[in-house]
């Protein structure tokens, strides 16, 4: 009955596992993503929700990076630094990615591009990302992603 029990055991986390991977290649459709990739996907989806943030407050999208960083002048949030997002995001780079937002009436677009190559030469190309006010991401690899780049799923 133990040995029944190993088994089962063992079939269920190899299951668990081919399922995890084919999850996995849907979404992203490749080798391994790279942690500086998963580092700006989050990023990608952080400033959605400032940019959504910012609408709300401000009844526009924010125009540039630091428009959603902490406040240029004292006297705390406002349009010029409505504090949503950390100062080292704001300034456009970090951890070899490139940030940048535009504004366009009531739409917005959010780029974030590989500065540089992966991280060691067995690493799989990085990722570029491209999102706008409709919240999905799409990526592209080896050039810039656009409205028309694989979903993000």
């Amino acid at each position: 009955m133990k040995a029944v029990r190993i088994a089962f055991t063992i079939l269920v986390l190899a299951v668990a596992g081919v399922y995890g991977w084919s999850l996995y290649q849907e979404k992203f459709g490749g080798p391994e993503i790279d942690a500086r990739d998963q580092f700006a996907l989050r990023t990608v989806h952080e400033l959605i929700e400032a940019q959504d943030a910012y609408r709300d407050k401000y009844h526009r999208y924010a125009r540039k990076l630091y428009e959603l960083g902490p406040p240029l002048m004292p006297g705390g949030p406002s349009e010029n630094g409505a504090n949503l997002i950390p100062r080292d995001i704001a300034t456009g780079k970090k951890l070899s990615y490139e940030f940048s937002v535009r504004e366009y009436g009531n739409a917005f677009i959010i780029n974030a591009d590989p500065i540089g190559p992966p991280t060691s030469p067995d690493s799989a190309p990085l990722r570029h990302f491209y999102a706008d006010q409709s919240g999905k991401v799409r990526f592209a690899v080896g050039h810039a992603a656009n409205e028309g780049s694989e979903l993000v799923r």
